[in-house]
């Protein structure tokens, strides 16, 4: 059973063990108690579940990771084990270490044993192979130590890759002239010789790191003058962009690259690869003289054959000379004619199908290499014969690259267009690490403010033509001009990032994380087009790279494909231009977007099969109140949104009170008489006893309750201006004159009256300051008698002002308001908190008499500095023995008739993320985002009966093999071909009867009547095809 039954058994046991003398009255809290442990144990239990249903996971996960790993080591896993295998045979041979060196180059040759016995055979035994004794495997191990082998396997079967790295890694964090030249020996030699990188390379590589090693090393000594001052913040000093530049660690990654090189050495030793190729011959010196000599232990007297090998000093000791002993040689030493007839003879007796040939039994042949040195020919031919010897090994090495035969062809376009794609992204979001506009906000700051810098448009206009480049390169199967386009952008990518940057930029190349996160995926880029370069372009380019199967990821994946914009058009578009065809662009398009179809077709197919639902069975509820509820709650989402943002814009906006409030106040077209603002310590913040006060006061006028709830202490505010205006009124004597003639004229006067409330504001093409104006008519007559106001105003602007004019008064009626709302678009008067009809002696027949209630009288002096009128200055004082003010405003808190006060209520600003939504506004939200997404959801769902033909078929086999047989065809340069199997496509779509017959799912049991039935629908179909 599972763990709770033997659990609660145990317990059983457990009682029925215990003292049976136990008192009845013990029985009920025995039981209690027993049911507190059975709880506990079964909680104890359930724990224990879920614990191991993690520990199978999370085993299940290694094992899944284990399996994918071995697949990049598979190959290495299995030389690794055949050349174990083979070691073991060759060290149990008796002829092991036997052999000499041979020629100039001293190559190693060995020396088998002839077919006879000899003495080596009857003195020396053959070792009997040891019995294979059962290794210990990492099969057997736990899943974390496989998937530590698996992920080590790996690094050993890709430790060349492992170096490349490291040299990519080196270069960033040296950055120098030294270190430069190893990338680009892996770039332009090491990733493109084939099959592999050479000896030679390697040795290269080693040989140069150890150079850098050492000249840094010199470098670092005090003698040199650029160590005995402090270096410039220059990125192209001269020590440091050579790389001499004195510092802790100069050697840090040099040696770690040597270690990585000397391990991937290692293995290149273990696996036999760590040799140079060279074209295998048999050299043997003119001076290898034969001699025959007799053998003290000999008993059957045999005689055996001595090889003297002597240098071509004739003066060499004795003791020099080098020999190895061949067994049965007869005495009368034959000639090499009869050497090679006798070696002829043994070869076709031992390798007859009775008698296979011996692996341990080989003839020795001996071929005379006398080499005629050069300068014996003439001088030119030396010379040429010189230069071939030099130059035959890059001709060789640019031919194989350019050679098609035997190599296995691949296709890997697609990730180096992923890293250029990513390239691409890097440096739209990290443009500033990568141009001269440092601290401008980046691409963010130029999107808000509808500028491109021109560097930027540049950097990505080029990128954009690299993978164009590319692409057309790939549809060609230019090898050669992808190997120009190698080496060109290896250069050009070096210079421009070691040496253009940093001159640019002024700052060192490792300054910054892009450029290095750039460079470095571009070397994985450059690494995929070498990989692409030794194997040859694929022979064949069938369709998208992502069609390449039928799953649910392939089809998710081609629908976001076909959702960037205008990327089907450009892939097509291109596809169209550099390929051989017969077609025309629009049938290119046609051909296309058939072929698009007929995919997701497919994949939904498949799909289908996958998860097949039985026919007559309704619908599981979960499924839809998945699907469909998912679809209704987006849909009532979608159409209550606006409403909802904004309506919500009081609990996810934050406070944001003014910054600047001010006042102006001008007669008619002239100076103005009064300017006053508030800043910083003027604008007061309303806390919370104070807006409660506030509420109390308006408690019983719904209108101002109801306005009042929208907003909380923390947006309102008290504007204190200063009665005294903080500029002088510089009115101009003519000015002045011309002012009081019209004061004294008939023509009416306007006071212009504005207010400007100034806020910060995320919203795209709004400053967040908002002014409102307003004008007050200043007739000339009032009731038969000429205005008083007027006439005042004159009076002080005379030449000879009355004596006590700093104590005439000119009032003017409603001039400012008291509480005002402040928007993002608008500032707004407050009815609600000026209408209050309640209070004993308040005339309702001002509040009828337009919106004059809602400002504030307010009492004009002209006010100047020791009785002059060189220095003068206008005072606005508010009218404080009013009604309203009096019975209302008194109340206000931090209400003060000393100073003129005005009361802000903000709207809340919604978040940075949610300011480019609410600045469309309600009414913006429901013409633009709320109908487009509408439309298209109705053009989605709607519409559907003229595409039921062609989006229902139920098999389409035959119709995506014929769209694959196009694309072969196309390829293949069978452009008549092309033509008929496209022209046979449009007939399909054009003929309903014939398309049913062709997506007509396959019988499930095929037998000589369904195929005959179906070669004639077939031929009947190529008869159609045939009669237009």
């Amino acid at each position: 059973g599972d763990r709770t039954s033997l659990v609660s058994s145990e317990a059983e046991r457990e009682l029925k063990t215990d003292d049976p003398d136990k008192s009845p009255s013990h029985s009920a809290s025995d039981e209690r108690l027993e049911g507190d442990d059975n709880e506990k144990e079964k909680r104890g239990a359930s724990l224990l579940t879920y614990f191991k249903f993690v520990v199978e996971f999370i085993n299940s996960s290694m094992v899944s990771a284990t399996r994918y790993l071995n697949r990049f080591s598979r190959d290495y896993r299995y030389i690794r084990k055949v050349l174990a295998k083979e070691k073991k045979i060759l060290k149990a041979k008796p002829d092991f270490r036997m052999g000499m060196r041979l020629g100039i180059n001293q190559i190693w040759q060995p020396i088998p044993l002839m077919k006879q016995s000899s003495i080596l055979t009857r003195t020396q035994q053959t070792p009997q192979p040891e019995d294979d004794q059962p290794e210990l495997s990492e099969v057997d191990q736990p899943p974390v130590i496989q998937l530590l082998a698996s992920i080590w396997f790996g690094i050993l079967a890709h430790s060349t890759f492992m170096c490349y790295f490291m040299i990519f890694l080196h270069q960033i964090k040296n950055a120098s002239v030294l270190s430069i030249p190893l990338p680009l020996m892996v770039f332009f030699w090491g990733s493109l010789t084939i099959p592999r990188p050479s000896k030679t390379f390697w040795v290269t590589i080693i040989a140069y790191t150890e150079a850098i090693v050492i000249v840094k090393c010199i470098f670092q000594l005090d003698l040199m003058s650029w160590n005995r001052t402090a270096p410039p913040n220059n990125p192209l000093y001269s020590p440091r962009i050579i790389g001499v530049e004195k510092k802790p660690n100069y050697a840090l990654w040099d040696l770690l690259l040597l270690l990585m090189v000397f391990f991937h050495r290692f293995m290149l030793k273990s696996l036999g690869q760590w040799t140079t190729p060279y074209v295998a011959r048999k050299i043997i010196p003119s001076k290898l003289t034969l001699a025959t000599m007799k053998s003290s232990t000999d008993t059957t007297n045999q005689e055996s054959t001595r090889f003297h090998w002597q240098n071509e000093q004739e003066n060499q000791p004795e003791g020099t000379r080098q020999s190895f002993r061949l067994p049965h040689v007869s005495e009368d030493a034959p000639s090499q004619d009869q050497l090679d007839r006798q070696n002829q003879q043994n070869q076709q007796s031992t390798s007859t199908p009775e008698n296979p040939p011996d692996p341990s039994s080989e003839a020795l042949i001996a071929v005379k290499g006398e080499e005629a040195p050069v300068c014996t020919e003439k001088f030119s031919t030396a010379v040429t014969e010189t230069a071939q010897k030099y130059l035959s090994p890059a001709q060789n090495f640019f031919a194989n690259i350019l050679s098609s035969d035997g190599k296995e062809k691949t296709n890997v376009c697609a990730y180096m267009f992923l890293c250029d794609f990513f390239n691409f992204l890097l440096i739209i979001f990290g443009f500033s690490s990568f141009g001269t506009q440092q601290g401008d906000g980046g691409v963010a700051a130029y999107v808000q403010e509808n500028r491109v810098p021109m560097s930027f448009l540049l950097m990505l206009l080029l990128q954009f033509a690299l993978i164009v480049i590319d692409r057309a390169l790939f549809l060609r199967k230019s090898i050669l001009g992808k190997l120009v386009f190698q080496y060109f952008l290896i250069f050009g990518v070096h210079v421009w990032m070691f040496f253009i940057l940093p001159s640019i930029t002024e700052r060192q190349f490792n300054d910054r994380l892009p450029p290095q996160i750039w460079y470095m995926v571009k070397c994985f880029y450059l690494l995929l087009a070498a990989y692409q370069l030794r194997l040859g372009y694929p022979t064949r380019i069938l369709g998208n790279f992502l069609c390449k199967k039928y799953s649910i990821i392939n089809y998710a994946l081609f629908k976001v494909f076909m959702f960037v914009p205008f990327l089907f058009e450009l892939r097509a578009v291109m596809d169209w231009i550099w390929t051989d065809t017969s077609m025309t662009i629009m049938d290119w398009f046609k051909m296309e977007d058939i072929f698009a179809s007929i995919y997701q077709i497919k994949c939904m197919r498949g799909m289908e099969t996958d998860f097949p639902q039985p026919r007559g069975v309704k619908k599981q509820q979960m499924s839809k109140y998945m699907v469909g509820g998912g679809a209704l709650f987006f849909i009532i989402g979608l159409i209550w949104f606006p409403l909802l943002l904004f309506a919500l814009g009081g609990t996810v906006g934050v406070s944001n009170l003014p910054y600047e409030a001010s006042l102006s106040i001008r007669i008619g077209s002239y100076e103005p008489i009064y300017t006053m603002s508030a800043q910083d310590t003027s604008i007061f913040s309303y806390s919370e006893a104070d807006f409660k006060a506030l509420k109390n006061i308006y408690s019983k006028s719904r209108s101002a309750v109801t306005f009042l709830e929208n907003y909380e202490a923390t947006d309102v505010a008290a504007v204190r201006l200063s009665r005294s205006s903080k500029k002088l009124w510089s009115i101009s004597p003519p000015d002045k004159e011309r002012l009081k003639l019209e004061l004294e004229s008939n023509a009416t006067l306007t006071f212009h009256i504005e207010w400007t409330v100034s806020r910060k504001t995320d919203v795209k093409d709004s400053t967040g300051v908002t002014s409102t104006p307003r004008n007050i008519l200043i007739p000339a007559w009032i009731n038969g008698e000429f205005n008083p106001l007027r006439k005042n105003l004159a009076e002080l602007l005379g030449p000879e002002p009355p004596p006590n004019g700093a104590n005439v008064s000119i009032p003017v009626r409603n001039v400012f308001p008291k509480f005002l709302k402040v928007t993002n678009r608008i500032t707004a008067e407050v009815p609600q908190l000026m209408r209050i009809p309640m209070f004993p002696g308040f005339d309702d027949g001002e509040m009828n008499n337009g919106k004059d209630y809602l400002y504030r009288n307010a009492t004009l002096h002209l006010s100047s500095a020791n009785g002059t009128t060189s220095g003068q200055w206008w005072v606005v004082d508010e009218n404080c023995d009013d009604v309203i003010y009096m019975n209302l405003l008194k109340q206000i808190p931090l209400n003060d008739c000393n100073y003129t006060f005005m009361f802000l209520f903000n709207d809340k600003a919604f978040p940075e993320g949610l300011s480019f939504i609410s600045g469309f506004g309600i009414l913006g939200l429901y013409t633009t985002a709320v109908i487009l997404v509408s439309q298209i959801m109705r053009r989605a769902v709607s519409e559907m009966a003229p595409k039921i033909m062609f989006d229902d078929m139920p098999y389409v086999d035959r119709i995506l093999r014929l769209c694959l047989d196009i694309y072969l065809v196309r390829e293949s340069g069978e452009l008549s071909l092309e033509e008929d199997l496209f022209a046979k496509l449009i007939f399909l779509y054009r003929s309903p009867e014939t398309l049913i017959r062709w997506t007509r799912p396959p019988e499930s049991a095929t037998g000589p009547r369904e195929e005959g039935e179906e070669e004639d629908d077939e031929r009947e179909e190529r008869d159609r095809l045939r009669d237009p």
